[in-house]
């Protein structure tokens, strides 16, 4: 336990010191930051939180509690996936980031994924499991890493009540390799997803917690709680950054 604290203390001093010889800059305005994410107080603050989210799916710009398909128009009254909790919403600010931080590899940037996604009121005592999205084995070769295990990963370290989730065993592959989903129209993006995922591990009655960057029209989403909700899964959440608004 002492070790640990002095471990703690020298790791805060480095800290410190590197900040003042190399100070953290934004990845928006290249101005220092203050602390040790990449992204300033000034700059979350013009970020857009998605305050009228739809209550089950997260899309923003939602006149009432339910968007209209989630209201009986052309959702599933009973999806696989129970909800979508996106803090913010989907704009040229986070577009850029994403940019940065996935195609770009900067995995330094994963310190604002982790920021952003804290500010999700969202409760680990609802759920039994917290699941990272996969990705493919040739994707990730690809990239270099998985940026939804970064962030699990680090929502385990600012958030200890998350740790006794994540790792658990049971976790979902992609079994096939699918077209880039940012390139494809939402019917394409179904179709690139059906039947993509499997289930390891048992899940039977688990309360599911599922990880992700962001959300665009949901699909991997509902393909992944499909998986997990066919395997025994008893309801499943999708935890992401941000929503896209309707195209």
């Amino acid at each position: 336990m002492m070790l640990e604290k002095v471990n703690k203390t020298l790791r805060a001093l480095s800290a410190a010191a590197l900040d003042r010889i190399a100070p953290h800059l934004c990845v928006f305005c290249d101005q220092p930051t203050g602390d040790h994410t990449a992204l300033c107080q000034w700059c979350m603050d013009a970020l857009e939180p998605n305050l009228k989210g739809c209550s089950r799916c997260a899309l923003p710009y939602t006149p009432g509690l339910l968007c209209p398909a989630c209201q009986g128009g052309t959702a599933d009254p009973e999806p696989a996936l129970s909800q979508i909790v996106a803090p913010w919403v989907y704009d040229a600010h986070l577009s850029y980031f994403v940019q940065r931080w996935k195609y770009s590899k900067q995995r330094r940037l994963d310190s604002i994924g982790i920021k952003l996604m804290l500010n999700a009121s969202i409760c680990s005592g609802n759920h039994d499991i917290m699941m990272a999205t996969p990705l493919h084995w040739q994707r990730q070769l690809d990239r270099g890493f998985n940026q939804s295990v970064d962030l699990c990963r680090g929502l385990c370290h600012q958030r200890p009540e998350l740790r006794d989730l994540y790792g658990l065993g049971p976790h979902l592959v992609r079994r096939r390799a699918t077209a880039k989903q940012s390139l494809a129209s939402g019917l394409e993006r179904q179709y690139n997803l059906d039947q993509a995922f499997e289930v390891r591990g048992d899940v039977s009655g688990l309360r599911v917690l599922l990880v992700d960057d962001i959300c665009t029209t949901g699909a991997t989403g509902a393909a992944m709680a499909t998986a997990l909700r066919d395997a025994g899964a008893d309801h499943v959440t999708l935890w992401c950054i941000a929503r896209t608004p309707r195209r």
